[in-house]
């Protein structure tokens, strides 16, 4: 997996990471949203 730091996502670089983040549901909203805040706090990844 990795995460864009951009955007807040994290994304699956394979078949069974793609279906972990959406099966965990990584990209929710709330989830992307506290991502962004904690990358401009240096505090994520």
């Amino acid at each position: 997996m990795e995460a864009n730091l951009d955007l807040g996502i994290i994304t699956g670089k394979t078949d069974i990471g793609r279906g972990a983040v959406q099966r965990l549901k990584m990209n929710g909203e709330p989830q992307v949203q506290a991502r962004k805040l904690w990358t401009q706090l240096n505090l994520f990844p």
